[in-house]
């Protein structure tokens, strides 16, 4: 059985400790705020810090070394005045939960 969470993309760097094999379905703004949707196994324990960035059109953003980056989606926001652009690093993060 599989459940869909969203996440709150906050700020241009994002950090998210996802569930391993967690697959992304959309990004959207709700309510004022960009969002991800993703979808994992309900069982599913262990987990990944995976890396969103932000960024609107025009605006530049920083390239990481090798860190090559995918597109995640594109969203409309306040009505349409702007356009915001997702795209997750190709690393992950290791996440330590202190045991």
């Amino acid at each position: 059985m599989n459940v869909v969470w969203k996440h709150d993309l906050l700020d241009v760097v994002n950090r998210l400790d996802l569930p391993l094999g967690a697959t992304v379905l959309h990004v959207a703004e709700q309510h004022g705020v960009i969002r991800l949707w993703e979808v994992h196994a309900a069982d599913a324990t262990a987990t990944e810090r995976r890396i969103f960035r932000v960024a609107g059109t025009g605006a530049p953003f920083p390239v990481v070394g090798a860190n090559a980056r995918q597109h995640v989606g594109s969203l409309v926001t306040s009505g349409g005045a702007f356009v915001f652009h997702v795209f997750e690093d190709a690393m992950t993060e290791a996440v330590d939960h202190g045991y």
